[in-house]
Parts: C-alpha cells; structure tokens; sequence
C-alpha cells in the first residue's frame, strides 16, 4: 500500500527492535570513531557550527 506520509510503517517485535538498536549502536559508534580519528579542523569548525544552529536556532 503506498502512502504520501513520510514516517515509515514499522511493526517490529521486541527482539527485531532490540536487534535493530543493537546494529545501530555498532553502525553509529563506529562512525563517531572514524569522524573523530580523521577530522580536520574545517570539520570540527563545521560540526560546532551546526551544533550552535541547533542549540540557538534563529528564528
């Protein structure tokens, strides 16, 4: 069935859920890691830059 709403239809069970955050957790963790390790300074320049439009969004 296809729909215009955008959020994704998903039924999972427990063990399907906590076997997706399990993955997610690997995925995400090892992303930080690669980011951190090889980051450059226009990166982290970056980085804090959309960390500050998040925090104080203008409006």
């Amino acid at each position: 069935m296809l729909s215009n709403d955008p959020r994704p239809i998903m039924h999972l069970s427990r063990e399907e859920f906590h076997d997706m955050m399990i993955f997610r957790q690997t995925v995400e963790f090892k992303c930080v890691e690669l980011a951190v390790t090889h980051a450059t300074d226009d990166d982290i320049r970056q980085l804090e830059e959309a960390l500050n439009n998040m925090l104080n969004p203008q409006r």
